[in-house]
């Protein structure tokens, strides 16, 4: 998640944007929700020593199921879990090399030109398609 962008408390709801490979997807969700960040994210604040020291006092408050309302233990921990992990594995490496070749006296427009005509003789529909978009 990039960033939360609204908060509804007496509603019940968050929405939140979050980073994908086309731009920016905002999601709708109910609370009580579960919101992990990116790093880099936002910006690390340090305390004083004297708050430090305050926060070392403070108890940890612990939850059990009871705490958080779960009746169904079904729906809880690893068998409660939608997710069933069958393979982990790297990505199998690409048999061809990058083909980008830079002449010293290059402008940056010339290299993006090129780059780009490399691409879209690659993928012919990209050109059309990219441009559709931009239009509209």
């Amino acid at each position: 998640m990039s960033r939360i962008v609204e908060l509804d408390l007496a509603g019940q709801r968050l929405t939140v944007e979050r980073r994908a490979e086309g731009g920016a997807q905002l999601l709708d969700t109910t609370l009580p929700s579960l919101v992990t960040m990116l790093e880099g994210t936002n910006e690390m604040r340090f305390a004083s020593l004297d708050d430090m020291l305050r926060a070392g006092r403070c108890a940890v408050r612990r939850w059990n199921k009871e705490d958080a309302g779960i009746e169904d233990l079904t729906k809880i921990g690893l068998k409660g879990s939608p997710t069933i992990v069958s393979k982990v594995f790297g990505p199998t490496p690409r048999t061809e090399k990058a083909d980008i070749s830079v002449l010293a006296d290059s402008s940056v427009n010339d290299v993006c030109l090129n780059l780009l005509q490399k691409i879209f003789t690659r993928h012919p529909t990209l050109e059309a398609e990219t441009v559709e978009r931009l239009s509209a």
